[in-house]
């Protein structure tokens, strides 16, 4: 009797385990609805200091990417800037006269790659276009557009709070430079930026900065794909209204006809003309953007129960008293979560054993910024 009633416990308990991971698995299917986003763009997270490089990362599933255009912007201008340091570059180009009327040349060819493999070759006009790059603020070493033949960075504010970045692989032919071909994971960066840190406002030890993807404006982002088709940006017809306002009536009545009117912005108003037009605009399921965030100085770390900038047996002490002691000086979740889950308990004194003494990867603390993002406000 006692074996069946084992047998019988057994079976429930694998009929209960299937049953719970039946639900399990109708939990986590995916809503077939949503759409999956054909590219992704994120901005990294760092810290300056330790690392002043900020990795910019796409993801692209069905499209090759040949040229683009992001423009970034930091929150926090009084902490952080992108390196501008600005060198003159001049853009020469050579044409050649094809057509004349009146001395006046009406029509013309551009012969740049002809005079640069021949400088005797005839040209008619010279143009200079010059302007100032800040390519001290890229690093394309080992990153998606390695040897693309044309990247620029500028600000466009001028001060270094926000960058303005374009690229284009297949620019001059030949050779043909191929873009980025699909499917990319985010495994090597699409480019590398370069910050430095300010000196922090008094009274601030440390400082964190969003990295903001400005994404209303096409001429600010947008990527194409080899043909030179956008990417993700499709038309939408939206209404043009104009007001109208009569300022002559003939004949003054009742069947008068109006023979000058003028447009005005504000009643009153006579008449009103509604028209479509299509403009472009991103789709923002099928292109997704993440914002990143930088972090300046040295921030405090959760875990770190003593808040002297280390955690070590002395921070492990003061947990235990905390949590076992009576009368402790009711130190904050924060300064005891040691693993970052917005719990102080056992554990966090387990974790910070494995790694203080056992060399292993603990689940690791978090900055003051990731843990109230997480956790919610410090009390």
């Amino acid at each position: 009797m006692k074996t069946k009633t084992m047998l019988i416990s057994q079976h429930s308990r694998i009929c209960l385990t299937i049953a719970v991971l039946a639900i399990l698995c109708l939990a986590a299917t995916p809503d077939i609805s949503a759409q999956a986003p054909e590219l992704e763009f994120i901005v990294g997270d760092t810290v300056i200091g330790a690392n002043p490089t900020l990795n910019i990362i796409l993801r692209n599933y069905i499209d090759t990417v040949e040229s683009f255009r992001f423009w970034l912007q930091l929150d926090r201008p009084d902490v952080a800037r992108f390196i501008t340091d600005g060198v003159t570059l001049s853009d020469t180009t050579w044409w050649q006269c094809i057509e004349v009327i009146d001395w006046d040349c009406v029509d013309s060819v551009e012969v740049t790659d002809s005079v640069h493999n021949n400088p005797a070759y005839p040209w008619d006009m010279m143009y200079i276009d010059t302007r100032i790059s800040y390519l001290a603020a890229l690093d394309t070493v080992n990153t998606l557009i390695g040897g693309w033949e044309y990247v620029d960075a500028r600000s466009i504010g001028g001060q270094g709070y926000d960058l303005f970045v374009q690229a284009e692989a297949d620019r001059d032919s030949p050779p043909v430079t191929p873009g980025i071909g699909y499917p990319q994971y985010g495994d090597v960066p699409l480019i590398k930026l370069n910050l430095e840190a300010l000196p922090l406002p008094e009274g601030e030890d440390f400082a964190e900065a969003r990295v903001l993807v400005m994404t209303d404006q096409l001429d600010y982002f947008l990527f194409r794909d080899e043909h030179g088709d956008s990417l993700c940006v499709y038309p939408h017809d939206v209404p043009d209204t104009t007001f109208f306002r009569c300022n002559i009536w003939v004949p003054d009545g009742e069947d008068s006809i109006c023979v000058n009117y003028e447009r005005v912005y504000e009643p009153p108003y006579d008449s009103i003309d509604i028209r479509m037009f299509s403009v472009p605009y991103l789709d923002t399921t099928c292109f997704r953007t993440q914002d990143g965030s930088i972090i300046i100085g040295e921030p405090w770390m959760s875990g770190d129960a003593n808040q002297d900038g280390y955690q070590n047996l002395l921070d492990m002490l003061l947990i235990i008293q905390e949590l076992y002691t009576p009368g402790g000086q009711e130190l904050p979740v924060f300064n005891l979560d040691f693993n970052c889950d917005c719990e102080g308990n056992l554990l966090d004194i387990l974790a910070m054993i494995d790694w203080l003494y056992y060399y292993h990867e603990p689940a690791h603390p978090c900055t003051m910024p990731e843990w109230e993002s997480k956790c919610g406000p410090i009390e």
